[in-house]
């Protein structure tokens, strides 16, 4: 198991932790070429906007994962630092099994959102995208998200289970 751990983590971080870093260089890129031409210019640029966001979210989509396992993601940690090593690992599985519902309803609902707008042919106002795609960004983001939810809730129950184990 720990070298499915080591092949996953090698995964998200050189492939959508390097995607996210491209989409947020990318978004900083179109914004300012806006900022640019708007203001020296005189001329906007009506699909700057749009792109920029879209750059941004999928950035932020495709990092999910990566903060979850890094710890940067919401938990009460005035609770937790308060509580010995036992209830906290389990208020940690109950954060993890909730995280893994949660996800799992915004998987379930992104996968009938982009069914239905592929079905409709729905685009985006001004490039005209298809809106499958982003929503398509939105899914494997919360795919991501829940992948490291159940990693996380592995390596709780193993933590509470045999304290010496190692994960690194």
């Amino acid at each position: 198991m720990v070298r499915i751990l080591k092949v996953w983590d090698f995964v998200e971080k050189n492939i959508f932790g390097k995607a996210s870093l491209i989409f947020v260089f990318s978004g900083l890129f179109v914004s300012i070429l806006e900022v640019f031409s708007r203001y020296l210019f005189r001329s906007s640029k009506p699909w700057a906007n749009e792109l920029a966001v879209l750059f941004f979210i999928t950035a932020i989509l495709f990092h999910y994962g990566l903060a979850l396992k890094d710890g940067f993601h919401i938990r009460v940690s005035i609770i937790l630092e308060r509580t010995s090593k036992i209830p906290r690992g389990i208020l940690n599985i109950i954060a993890d099994v909730l995280g893994i519902i949660f996800c799992a309803i915004l998987i379930k609902d992104g996968y009938r959102l982009i069914y239905e707008v592929k079905r409709l042919e729905y685009a985006t106002e001004i490039l005209r995208i298809p809106t499958f795609l982003p929503y398509s960004v939105l899914t494997l983001g919360f795919l991501l998200l829940l992948i490291n939810y159940f990693i996380d809730l592995y390596k709780q129950i193993v933590t509470l289970s045999y304290p010496n184990k190692s994960f690194n």
